[in-house]
């Protein structure tokens, strides 16, 4: 506990070799907590092979979290600008079980960060051939081929199927939300947006909901949304792209 304290003292004051140092020691019932964040600081650090080397002996001592520790891992190669280092990894654990669907799932999303939208496609797709029900497959299918393809009546069908499925989700509603929206649907784009922004106001769904309404003409509550939003999170990236690609200001 004492380690695991200054751990994470140590890693607000930004040490960071004094925050791995001691997640390292750390032990008990946090020991893997506190090891892949020393693996996730060490991959923000660029020591690749030693952050690897790390997650491999977790996976070695605990063989029953190995899918889990495996997709972890991919997040930080990905989320530290080695998106095709994450696909490896996956592709090496896939080797062994070609239909497990975390797995697939975790490569689909990872291809789409590098524009491989035939990758992430015929994942998802196998993953619903596996599970016709797995509904975040569904809804990141259908968002996808909404959002980045003018297939916009399969985006629709999927998404469908999706909030059949998990009919208060609020990242599905804003997927429909944003299809209808894509199809020129936009009064019906609105409720559903609406849906999702009440349900979890994160910047995405601010950004779409916000860009409906603009749309709609209510540009004031458009700005209200975004307003809310910036002022939890001023960096928010999808409230300044959507801003500066309809010319608007708060």
């Amino acid at each position: 506990d004492i380690h695991l304290y200054l751990a994470q003292a140590a890693e607000q004051k930004l040490d960071m070799d004094g925050a791995i140092d001691h997640y390292l020691k750390v032990g008990g019932p946090q020991a893997i907590r506190a090891r892949v964040q020393a693996a996730r600081l060490l991959y923000q650090q660029g020591n690749t092979s030693q952050a690897h080397a790390l997650m491999h002996s977790l996976a070695q001592q605990q063989p029953e979290l190995q899918d889990s520790l495996t997709i972890t891992e991919a997040e930080m190669r990905s989320n530290n600008g080695d998106p095709q280092g994450a696909i490896a990894l996956i592709n090496n654990a896939l080797r062994d079980q070609p239909d497990n669907t975390d797995l697939l799932y975790s490569r689909a999303m990872t291809a789409e960060k590098v524009g491989n939208l035939a990758q992430l496609e015929k994942d998802l797709k196998r993953i619903i051939t596996l599970d016709p029900d797995d509904a975040s497959a569904l809804n990141a299918l259908g968002y996808t081929l909404g959002n980045r393809t003018d297939r916009l009546d399969e985006a629709y069908q999927y998404v469908s199927r999706a909030l059949e499925l998990r009919p208060d989700d609020p990242a599905i509603l804003d997927s429909m939300g944003w299809v209808l929206y894509k199809r020129g649907e936009t009064e019906a784009a609105r409720d559903y947006l609406r849906r999702a922004y009440e349900k979890f106001p994160d910047p995405e769904v601010a950004a779409h909901y916000g860009e409906v309404l603009w749309v709609l003409g209510a540009q004031n509550q458009a700005r209200q949304v975004w307003r809310d939003t910036l002022e939890s999170d001023p960096d928010a990236p999808h409230i300044r792209e959507v801003m500066e690609k309809l010319g608007a200001r708060l």
